[in-house]
């Protein structure tokens, strides 16, 4: 990309931090504006609300992450990876994250029981009727799933992989993808899948297995936010360890020659970054 001359191009990988601050701005003025749109109006159809919603994260997340790497002309295939992953693929990454589900359950346990945080299931995942259960389905499960993937797995992992290490960048993408979501008492929960989301994204060279994790992950919320089936650390521990073991166990026999892909991919596109950077 030809810049006018004496300008200087800031490095890839700091435009990572600008677009989630970005992207947090954004979404706090949509979400205001969401808010603003309910409020003001007696009776809101459902179907406005979710459409408001998922309107808003598509906005927050995919657009700014698509214009960043277009901007950079950042290779698609190497930020925003699409390779398919086959059913048993599909089948295990969804038993390794039910398994890693349960053990975060626990965790998240713990640390609310030492900082004595607790907040009870929002009256907004309650799901009242088939056609409102479908909707929330679409909003708080499949979207953000989708979209948040695209930026923080896609955009922001694809970037810091061209400075980091891959244990280094899925660290600090989980702790960006923490901290966007404001919210004290899920630290756990959020670094914890943030960490599992990006793992898969680099084992598999995709993105599907973290957007399928981080959507299954978001529906098992909204089960037990509608669900009155009591839970016990000790069965949690118990089905959570070996599924989430045998997943461990699994994906990277699976996987291994597609994370050696990967990772000469993202080595090459930083190769060529700093290229470019040098040439303008």
């Amino acid at each position: 990309m030809a810049l006018e001359h004496g300008a200087r191009r800031p490095s890839l990988w700091s435009w990572a931090l600008v677009i989630l601050a970005a992207s947090m701005l954004a979404t706090l003025l949509l979400s205001e504006l969401k808010s603003s749109l309910v409020s003001n109006q007696a009776s809101v159809p459902r179907w406005l609300e979710a459409v408001t919603s998922i309107s808003t994260q598509w906005l927050s997340f995919f657009a700014p992450a698509w214009w960043l790497a277009h901007r950079d002309q950042l290779r698609s295939s190497t930020i925003f990876p699409l390779r398919r992953i086959t059913v048993t693929e599909c089948l295990v990454l969804c038993l390794a994250t039910i398994g890693l589900d349960h053990l975060t359950s626990v965790i998240q346990d713990i640390y609310s029981g030492i900082f004595h945080l607790y907040v009870e299931a929002p009256d907004a995942f309650r799901i009242l009727d088939l056609t409102h259960g479908l909707m929330l389905l679409v909003d708080s499960s499949l979207t953000p799933g989708f979209v948040e993937e695209w930026l923080f797995r896609g955009y922001l992992l694809g970037i810091f992989l061209m400075r980091f290490s891959g244990p280094v960048a899925i660290v600090l993408t989980a702790a960006c993808f923490t901290a966007f979501h404001f919210d004290l008492v899920g630290v756990p929960t959020y670094l914890i899948s943030g960490i599992w989301f990006g793992w898969l994204r680099l084992q598999f060279g995709s993105l599907w297995p973290a957007i399928l994790a981080h959507a299954l992950g978001n529906a098992m919320v909204l089960v037990y936010a509608n669900s009155s089936i009591p839970t016990h650390p000790a069965l949690e521990l118990g089905l959570g360890i070996p599924c989430f073991l045998f997943g461990l166990w699994w994906i990277p026999q699976r996987t291994l020659g597609r994370q050696q892909e990967t990772d000469h991919s993202h080595e090459h596109g930083a190769i060529e970054s700093r290229y470019e950077r040098q040439a303008t």
